[in-house]
C-alpha cells in the first residue's frame, strides 16, 4: 500500500505557468483524505515554493534546495545540510576569476550578480505568464533558472549584500549559464570535489550543494524515520537534480516532458505536466493501480 507521495515541483506538479493547477491541487487533497502523505522535493528554496502551495490551502512538509534544508509542515526547519567553507572559496574564487554568473542560496535567502538585470528578465516572465493565463493558454513554459520567482522577489537580494559573518551558512550555488563549455569546464574541475553534489535543474544552470543535500538522500532519511518502506513510497520527477530519489523508488515516475536521461531511471512515465500528469498518477495510486 502507498503511504508517501513524493512530488518534484518545476516541470512536474507546476504547469507551464509554473503554478499548481487546480485539478493537481484537488488530487492532493483528495490523496491526503486518503490517509497517504504528500511530500515535496524541490531545488527551490522554501520561500518560493511554499506560496504556491498556500494558494489552494495547502502547507505539505518539504525537501528544498536539493535537500540542503527539511520544513516541515508548520514552515520550520528541521534540519540543514551546507557547503563546505573550503569548497565555497574554491567556487567562488573560480567563478570570478571566469566571470561566471552564480547565485547564493540560504535557508531562507537568495543572492546573486546583475540583481537590477534579474529583476528586469523576472518582470518579463511575470508579464508572459500573466499574459497567458488572461489567454488561458498552455503554452507558456520557461525553463530557465528564473521560472521559480514569477511568484515572489522579495527574498531576492544582490550578492554584495552577503556578509558570511552575518547571513546564514550557503547550502546551495547555482552557476547561471547558457555556455556549454563554460559549464563543462566547472564540472570538470570540480567534480570530482568528494564534499560537494553538483547536478540541474534547467538548461542554463549547474547546482552545487553538499553531497548530504541530495533528494534522494532526504528522503531515505524521511522514510527511516516514518517507518515507510521503499515499496510504499511514489516519486515524480523530469530533471537530473531528481534522479536519487527516482533511482530509490520501485514506484517512480519520469514526467512526459522528462528527457531520455531521466526517463531511463524510472519504471513508469507520466502525462506532461502541462496535463495534470502529477494528478494522473495520484489518482491511478487511489483506484489502487500500484498497491
Amino acid at each position: 500500500m502507498i503511504k508517501l507521495f513524493v512530488s518534484d515541483l518545476d516541470g512536474t506538479l507546476l504547469n507551464g505557468q509554473h503554478v499548481i493547477s487546480p485539478e493537481n491541487a484537488q488530487a492532493i487533497r483528495d490523496l491526503e483524505a486518503a490517509g497517504i502523505e504528500f511530500l515535496v522535493a524541490t531545488g527551490r528554496s522554501y520561500n518560493s515554493a511554499a506560496p504556491l502551495f498556500k494558494m489552494h490551502g495547502l502547507s505539505p512538509s518539504m525537501i528544498t534546495l536539493n535537500g540542503a534544508t527539511f520544513f516541515d509542515a508548520d514552515g520550520s526547519v528541521k534540519y540543514t545540510h551546507t557547503l563546505d567553507s573550503s569548497d565555497i572559496e574554491e567556487i567562488l574564487d573560480y567563478t570570478t576569476e571566469h566571470n561566471i554568473e552564480i547565485s547564493i542560496m540560504t535557508p531562507e535567502d537568495y543572492y546573486l550578480g546583475n540583481y537590477d538585470e534579474f529583476i528586469e528578465r523576472i518582470a518579463t516572465h511575470v508579464e508572459q505568464a500573466k499574459s497567458d493565463l488572461d489567454s488561458d493558454s498552455d503554452d507558456y513554459d520557461d525553463t530557465t533558472s528564473t521560472s521559480q520567482f514569477i511568484v515572489d522577489t522579495s527574498y531576492v537580494h544582490d550578492i554584495r549584500e552577503y556578509d558570511p559573518n552575518v547571513e546564514l551558512p550557503i547550502c546551495k550555488i547555482m552557476i547561471l549559464s547558457t555556455d556549454d563549455e563554460a559549464k563543462k569546464q566547472f564540472m570538470d574541475k570540480f567534480n570530482d570535489y568528494p564534499n560537494i553534489d553538483i547536478t540541474s535543474s534547467s538548461p542554463d544552470n549547474l547546482e552545487i550543494t553538499s553531497i548530504k543535500a541530495q533528494k534522494g538522500l532526504a528522503l531515505e532519511e524521511y522514510a527511516v524515520q516514518k517507518g515507510y518502506t521503499i515499496n510504499e513510497i511514489v516519486t515524480i520527477g523530469d530533471s537530473l537534480n531528481d534522479r536519487s530519489m527516482l533511482q530509490m523508488a520501485t514506484y517512480s515516475f519520469a514526467m512526459e516532458n522528462a528527457s531520455p536521461q531521466v526517463k531511463s531511471l524510472t519504471n513508469y512515465e507520466a502525462p506532461h505536466h502541462n496535463q495534470n500528469g502529477v494528478a494522473s498518477v495520484i489518482n491511478d495510486v487511489l483506484n489502487g493501480k500500484y498497491n
